[in-house]
């Protein structure tokens, strides 16, 4: 019965309407800038930096504007 249980949790998130994003706002400040991910909740994310760029990944989040932008 335990596995029933870990099953659960584990399906949980899917369940769950992704979190939207809602905006984003960038600001200067002395010796650093900031970016702020505006979501409806709070989700987790990791940062990953490649090749002088920085790879931001939200789970549970959906975004749907353009990819790939330069």
């Amino acid at each position: 019965m335990r596995w029933a249980y870990v099953v659960f949790w584990l399906l949980l998130p899917s369940w769950t309407p992704a979190a939207e994003l809602l905006g984003i706002r960038a600001g200067g400040h002395w010796g650093f800038s900031r970016l702020v991910f505006d979501f409806n909740r709070r989700v987790l994310y990791s940062v990953v930096p490649e090749e002088g760029k920085v790879r931001l990944s939200f789970l549970g989040a959906e975004y749907r504007g353009a990819r790939n932008r330069k």
